[in-house]
């Protein structure tokens, strides 16, 4: 787990909410994955691979994204912590001035900054980097604990919101059944270059978990590159850069003390 472990069990936490798309050939390695998200509980050693300890395997977290990174990580994450520090401040201020606030009434805060650049080169630099990170891991804990029935890769993508698809249908096809060009938020299943790139990995960490708000994939790594090859028509991906982010939250102020909303 990395600092204190919230950003990790958050990524697990949305797995739960969203549901999950399990991808896969037999009713038995469907029960070996339920198996595993079922029984994820985070490891007791602080910042120690891996983030989850399952019954029959593990789970390995980390964040990807599509804007560039520095040596203190990705610009809009900077820029997120950011946001979230003001935020904070601004909920302190409210507590601790209470008394003098009206009951009951409502009191807010937003930001709005522009964002990073971002590519989709920046997002399979980052991918790429942060796999073979953990893989180094990985390997050095499988000599120790042997080969599990589950092993995967949580790839957090919450906070990728700036990638965007369409999908390359032909003109005179879009022409004669009347389809409209519909953009759709970035989804890594319809990424080819990315599955084919993980699909190298088969060998080693057996499953990779695609986390965005509002859904969740589970698929074995080796079958990453079937996925890819059963595309119908690849996609445009390209990003709204430049947009602005609006931020912000609210405290009210019931008669009792501070709630949120």
């Amino acid at each position: 787990m990395g600092k204190n472990g919230v950003e990790e069990q958050a990524c697990l936490d949305c797995v739960f909410r969203t549901g999950v798309y399990i991808w896969s050939d037999s009713d038995s390695e469907c029960d070996i994955i339920e198996q595993a998200l079922k029984s994820a509980k985070p490891n007791d050693v602080w910042n120690a691979f891996p983030d989850f300890i399952c019954d029959n395997g593990f789970i390995e977290h980390f964040e990807v994204t599509s804007t560039k990174q520095t040596g203190k990580g990705s610009k809009m994450r900077v820029q997120r912590c950011s946001m979230n520090q003001e935020m904070n401040r601004f909920r302190a201020k409210m507590i601790d001035a209470q008394m003098q606030l009206v009951p009951g009434a409502v009191y807010s805060k937003s930001v709005q900054r522009k964002t990073e650049t971002a590519t989709h080169e920046f997002l399979l630099l980052s991918l790429k980097r942060q796999w073979e990170e953990h893989l180094k891991k990985f390997v050095s804990y499988v000599k120790k604990a042997g080969q599990q029935d589950f092993s995967a890769f949580m790839v957090d993508l919450r906070y990728e919101n700036l990638l965007f698809m369409i999908e390359e249908i032909p003109v005179e096809i879009r022409r004669a059944e009347n389809l409209q060009f519909v953009r759709q938020p970035y989804w890594p299943l319809a990424d080819a270059l990315l599955l084919r790139r993980l699909a190298e990995y088969a060998d080693e960490v057996k499953y990779v978990i695609f986390v965005k708000q509002g859904r969740c994939d589970v698929v074995p790594v080796s079958m990453l590159g079937r996925i890819a090859d059963e595309l119908v028509y690849s996609f445009h991906i390209y990003a709204c850069s430049g947009i602005v982010w609006d931020y912000g939250t609210c405290v009210r102020m019931p008669w009792g003390g501070v709630e949120d909303d």
